[in-house]
């Protein structure tokens, strides 16, 4: 009845510990590497391809879990579904309670669409994974042209071990010298922003050539050059009083360039660069400046400083030892902090490079990612520099100005149409949400209406304090379940919770008899027992889906138990029959899975 499987886990590297806390409907943390090739795509052979890569990259096969003190990645042996583009681009991809895989991969008339949520991968991890992929559909579609060995002609063959190693713990110094990072109260764009958790995704190209000559007229490099543009383009919208505060970019940095690695998990920095605007400056004022800032802080020693100040805060003692919620608090906390720090994101992925046998397949690459505020997200194959643009505001202002610098300078640009590119998905349809509001009005009126003939026709007595009372018990029932309904174990053991605490509550509102704890928990209890068995057995679920609910039920049990036997609990029966049947359950997980049950303890409490 019960199955037993040890799966592989893993703790979440650090910069991946932020975003579960920090992804929200504002900003789902979801990125989103595409490639277009000449042809329509097969559907079957992209599946095929889809398995072959996952043959290398196996820790993309994972889903998060909550730990007491950490997030954690475990492996999720089942098979991911190719599908076509169905809903808008970098849709929510982490759903609390529910298992899923972190990544998707879809297709649209010539376009391979690979999204992923940013607790599994980076920027670099998700564009080997995509290159990967297109490798293997290619050697499928074209088998005569593309016949290669898939490691050694993508150039990454490296271990499991190599693949999946925390690029952080393995380079953090903890006894290092401390550096001093600049830090901004940067400019905010005024813009009205769009409807929550919406943004606007433009998407224009260039010639890399082109780009390449205006930079080196400078005699500097394409990121500076256009790291200098984007701070000129959010400035051309600035009054002189917005002047006084400095247009601050945050700029992603890929540590692999300055830590060896070959990891596949987020190993990632970053650096904020602002420049304080004081007139009608030019390229020739800001680049210098951008180039000075750019040598100064792209060091190992710079980056390494970054990376140890995040590390210092994870391995703190008295943080480890916090409960998870306490810290996720405390880290969305952090992060609302943080905000007023930057204006805008500027990441650059660089040249995307392909065995030499595929380029006569490949239109282009691009990427783009979700944003609270605007982000310019950047990549280039062959001569074909594409720009993608995300901003959560109502208009194109910010774009316009970029588009229209490159232009005075020479370079070329056109827009890549939208309407041909993407399907017409619109937003999927709330019904839970909307339903969940309804009922929320029905609760408020039952309980005004009641009150207010209570108060009207029957004003000796107040019974309209319980339909209030009750009114908010159904709301506060039906609200659990609805947010937990994707995991009918912990929604199970979070009714339990709940109803038990109700149960005491009413005891007490209604004139204290001692119902409540004597019947009513000990009986729920009991019955959540059997639901748990009941629905791990039809379900067929496996050791690491079910043992920590029967663990804190039957916690909850044995507790009911004690109280019973030290005399606190003065009727007997009902918290025998809940503590024997949390005894035995506990004994035959004990006996029979000792080691399931000290793998899930390991893995839910690891610091």
């Amino acid at each position: 009845m019960f199955q037993i499987r040890k799966n592989k886990w893993r703790s979440l590297e650090n910069t991946a510990k932020i975003f579960p806390a920090t992804s929200s409907a504002k900003d789902e943390r979801v990125f989103r590497f595409a490639c277009e090739l000449k042809e329509e795509i097969q559907k079957p052979l992209l599946e095929k391809a889809l398995e072959a890569a996952l043959v290398r990259f196996p820790s993309f096969a994972c889903v998060m879990r909550k730990g007491f003190f950490w997030n954690y990645m475990e492996d999720l042996p089942a098979k991911a579904q190719v599908r076509e583009e169905y809903r808008p681009p970098c849709s929510q991809m982490y759903v609390h309670d529910q298992k899923n895989l972190l990544f998707q991969v879809t297709y649209y008339k010539s376009r391979i669409n690979l999204e992923t949520y940013h607790a599994l991968t980076d920027g670099t991890g998700a564009m080997i994974f995509l290159k990967t992929l297109v490798y293997e559909y290619l050697r499928l579609t074209h088998p005569e042209e593309v016949a290669g060995d898939t490691g050694e002609r993508m150039g990454f063959d490296a271990t499991e071990d190599e693949k999946t190693e925390d690029g952080f713990l393995k380079y953090y110094v903890r006894d290092r010298e401390k550096l001093e990072i600049p830090k901004y109260k940067a400019y905010q764009i005024p813009y009205r922003k769009l409807e929550h958790g919406s943004f606007r995704l433009t998407e224009g190209r260039a010639s890399t050539g082109e780009v390449l000559a205006a930079a080196r007229k400078y005699g500097t490099t394409m990121t500076v050059f256009l790291t200098a543009v984007y701070l000129l383009a959010v400035a051309r919208d600035m009054s002189p009083r917005q002047r006084k505060r400095p247009v601050a970019l945050m700029v992603p940095v890929n540590l692999r360039s300055y830590f060896p690695s070959h990891t596949m998990r987020n190993f990632f920095g970053w650096f904020d660069i602002g420049y304080t605007f004081s007139g009608q400056e030019s390229l020739e004022e800001v680049i210098p400046f951008v180039a000075e800032f750019f040598q100064r802080e792209l060091t190992a020693e710079r980056m390494g400083e970054r990376m140890g100040r995040l590390m210092d805060f994870e391995r703190n003692p008295l943080v480890r030892i916090l409960p998870l919620e306490l810290k996720t608090v405390a880290m969305q906390i952090g992060a609302a902090s943080t905000t007023g720090e930057v204006t805008a994101v500027f990441s650059n992925i660089g040249r995307v490079q392909m065995p030499p046998e595929c380029a006569p397949f490949i239109q282009r690459f691009s990427f783009f990612t979700t944003t609270p505020k605007a982000e310019l997200c950047l990549c280039s194959w062959e001569d074909e520099l594409i720009f993608g643009f995300t901003s959560a505001y109502t208009n194109e202002r910010l774009e316009k100005n970029f588009f229209r610098i490159l232009e005075e300078q020479g370079i070329e640009v056109s827009l890549l149409d939208k309407g041909e590119r993407y399907p017409d998905t619109g937003k999927e349809k709330k019904i839970v949400h909307k339903s969940f509001q309804w009922f929320t009005f029905i609760c408020v009126a039952v309980a005004v209406l009641a009150n207010a003939l209570n108060w009207v026709a029957f004003p000796d007595s107040w019974w309209g304090k319980y339909v209030l009372v009750g009114a908010g018990c159904a709301w506060l029932v039906t609200g659990t379940g609805l947010a937990k309904r994707r995991n009918p174990l912990k929604n199970a053991v979070w009714q339990m919770v709940l109803l038990s605490a109700l149960l005491v509550l009413w005891d007490l509102l209604t004139g204290w008899r001692g119902w409540s704890v004597n019947y009513g928990v000990p009986v729920t209890i009991t019955v959540t027992l059997i639901f748990l068995t009941v629905i791990t057995a039809l379900l067929h679920l496996t050791s690491e889906r079910y043992m920590i609910y029967f663990l804190m039920t039957c916690l909850a049990g044995l507790v009911i138990w004690i109280l019973a036997g030290v005399g606190i609990l003065p009727v007997k029966l009902p918290a025998a029959v809940c503590g024997a049947a949390s005894l035995l359950t506990l004994a035959a997980l004990v006996i029979f899975q000792r080691q399931a049950v000290a793998e899930e303890l390991k893995k839910k409490f690891h610091l």
